[in-house]
């Protein structure tokens, strides 16, 4: 069991933080995440955090343009 619990999706930011997120993970890996959401609720404890991680990722995103693309099942 964790010691921190996870935070719950508070306000319009999280939620559609937590809604993209599943849906790219389902897109990426063709099943429901079960556990895969954990770390990004705990980032969503401090919402600086949570943005600042958000905005990495898609900077990273932005560095890997086909990498979308070709992992995608056809």
């Amino acid at each position: 069991m964790a010691r921190i619990q996870p935070a719950r999706a508070r306000g319009v930011r999280a939620k559609l933080v937590y809604h993209f997120t599943r849906r790219a993970l389902v897109k990426l890996s063709g099943r429901e995440p079960e556990r895969m959401l954990e770390p990004l609720q705990m980032f969503a404890h401090s919402p600086a955090l949570l943005n600042a991680y958000a905005k990495l990722e898609q900077a990273t995103a932005k560095l890997h343009p086909g990498r979308q693309a070709a992992q995608r099942p056809r």
